[in-house]
């Protein structure tokens, strides 16, 4: 009965820290997965941003060099 008492004694508290280790474990790595997804969300967010930069860059560009040919294109009339 006393083995018994002294093996409860010794194993609880072992299978609790046990129980523990692993609970631990497994938030940090559901904490490391959600990190990785936010990473990639915001990733994905800022390539988005900048294709849209792009094309907004591309547009005033073509904006600007078709006023370009056209004030050239009325300078060569008036001469």
């Amino acid at each position: 009965m006393k083995l018994l008492k002294v093996l409860a004694l010794v194993l609880l508290p072992v299978a609790s820290f046990a129980q523990e280790s692993k609970s631990a474990a497994t938030q940090d790595l559901k904490s490391t997965v959600s990190a990785e997804k936010k990473n990639e969300t915001r990733a994905a967010k800022l390539a988005e941003v900048s294709k849209e930069e792009a094309a907004i860059k591309e547009e005033k560009r073509k904006k600007v060099e078709a006023e370009k040919a056209r004030v050239e294109s009325q300078a060569r009339k008036k001469k």
